[in-house]
């Protein structure tokens, strides 16, 4: 089958969708969670915490071609003939969108607006989303907070990914996997268009949308030079 995949899945940022898409063009592990490789007992492969030479062998089996990660990479190496993709999404966007899940799953949040700005404001620490999360999966170990250099980590391992793709534009750059011998990029609605009122929300709750890109101004970074690019690449 060629090349193969691993999909670094950032959690609220259309991986689902593309895990379905996968689904219709290449081999999953026999036994998974969403592209995540399980074992017979259902236990996650935790092939990240392997040697290279294991994560080598393990990725050259002929009965899958796709691999995700649903986490941070931590000990994944970058080997040849394994092409890495990743699709980000705007990190406020991706905040909300969490946070409404955990709100209709009645977590006992209440819903964000101009009334809850100082609530939500009081729970970030609860909220994976708030602190530079993607930046944080592009990293080898888990920081207490992230800083410079731990931005910089990120920014070089970015450019190991083949394929950086970007929401909303995900339906008009992930043809660009043709290279890989994809044909069918048929994505689900919710993957190609964000959910409306999120650009209301930056102007209805202005406490709220400062100090949140405040808390994740190396993810904005990191994502505009994502979504900067174009079938795929990486902008420069």
């Amino acid at each position: 089958m060629g090349r193969k995949i691993l999909f670094l899945h950032v959690h609220k940022s259309g991986g689902t969708s593309f895990v379905a898409l996968a689904k219709r063009n290449c081999r999953l592990a026999p036994i998974h969670a969403n592209g995540n490789p399980q074992d017979e007992d259902g236990n996650l492969i935790a092939f990240w915490e392997w040697g290279e030479a294991e994560q080598a062998a393990y990725f050259a089996r002929d009965d899958q071609d796709f691999v995700a990660r649903e986490g941070p990479l931590l000990g994944l190496r970058a080997l040849p003939g394994v092409d890495r993709v990743v699709i980000a999404r705007d990190p406020f966007d991706r905040f909300i969108s969490h946070y409404r899940q955990l709100y209709v799953r009645g977590r006992g949040y209440r819903d964000v607006g101009p009334d809850t700005e100082d609530a939500v404001l009081a729970q970030r620490h609860d909220h994976k989303m708030f602190d530079n999360f993607l930046t944080r999966q592009l990293l080898a170990h888990v920081p207490e907070r992230v800083g410079p250099a731990e931005a910089a980590e990120a920014a070089a391992t970015l450019e190991s990914f083949r394929f950086v793709f970007a929401l909303p534009h995900l339906e008009r750059d992930v043809s660009a996997m043709r290279a890989l011998g994809w044909h069918d990029f048929a994505l689900a609605r919710e993957a190609v268009h964000a959910p409306e009122g999120y650009d209301a929300l930056r102007a209805s709750c202005p406490r709220l949308f400062a100090a949140f890109e405040e808390w994740n101004h190396f993810d904005r970074a990191l994502f505009e030079r994502i979504a900067a690019g174009r079938n795929g690449a990486l902008a420069a």
